[in-house]
């Protein structure tokens, strides 16, 4: 009798301590570990904070955001972005809607980018690294830094995979761009086969990241893990 009390007594102080470090670190929860010019839900971020499913974080002009997960799952926000973040049944979801973001997802729960348009993540349990960008002229650039990326268009659940190294420029509007119109392999237009495959209706153009080097070069993708205790 008095052994059950006593195991009893510590399963309740474990059920305590667990529930209380889920209620600190709630699923989909992260630190923004580096930030410049950044606010969380309208406030201003003193350089590191906690996102939580449902925060809304975003850049200025000349700002930025490192946000970490986990060591194997971080973003990275450059300047003049904003990003709303999901818990999807254990799958972190970044909302974005304007701006440029690099993305870490190593771990086995993915991170998916979503756009107005389209649904991106990595295509394989091995994950990727890889980088969003919304442009001013609607159009949306991906670029698979390692591994391959699956793009999902989200109004007809058409699905382009992007091999790893290569980017692929993407129609802001989907239904504007059919594939009778392009030239195959001229410049600016899908290489060639590109017209007969699966997605081909939203993909604009296919590369090396050579081609936005511009937008992509200054993207810090996946720094080292960094605590957030760290000064």
């Amino acid at each position: 009798m008095r052994y059950s009390k006593y195991m009893g007594a510590i399963l309740g102080g474990v059920t305590l301590a667990i529930a209380a470090v889920m209620m600190a670190n709630p699923r989909g929860a992260g630190e923004i570990v580096r930030s410049s010019e950044a606010s969380l839900n309208g406030v201003a971020v003193p350089e590191s904070g906690t996102v939580t499913p449902g925060s809304v974080l975003a850049t200025g002009e000349h700002g930025s955001a490192l946000v970490q997960f986990s060591p194997e799952s971080q973003i990275n926000l450059l300047e003049k972005t904003s990003v709303a973040f999901r818990d999807d049944a254990g799958r972190l979801t970044a909302q974005m809607s304007a701006g440029t973001i690099g993305v870490r997802s190593l771990g086995t729960e993915p991170v998916l980018v979503e756009t107005p348009a389209y649904q991106i993540g990595p295509s394989a349990d091995a994950g990727a690294l890889y980088v969003v960008a919304m442009l001013s002229d609607s159009t949306t650039i991906v670029s698979a830094r390692r591994g391959s990326v699956a793009i999902v268009q989200r109004s007809s659940g058409q699905k382009y995979v992007l091999s790893e190294g290569h980017y692929a420029k993407l129609a802001g509007d989907p239904q504007a761009v059919p594939p009778q119109t392009a030239q195959s392999g001229a410049a600016g237009g899908p290489p060639a086969g590109l017209l007969a495959a699966p997605g081909a209706l939203f993909v604009i153009g296919v590369g090396s990241g050579a081609g936005v080097a511009v937008v992509l070069d200054k993207t810090v993708l996946a720094p080292p893990a960094v605590s957030p205790s760290t000064p």
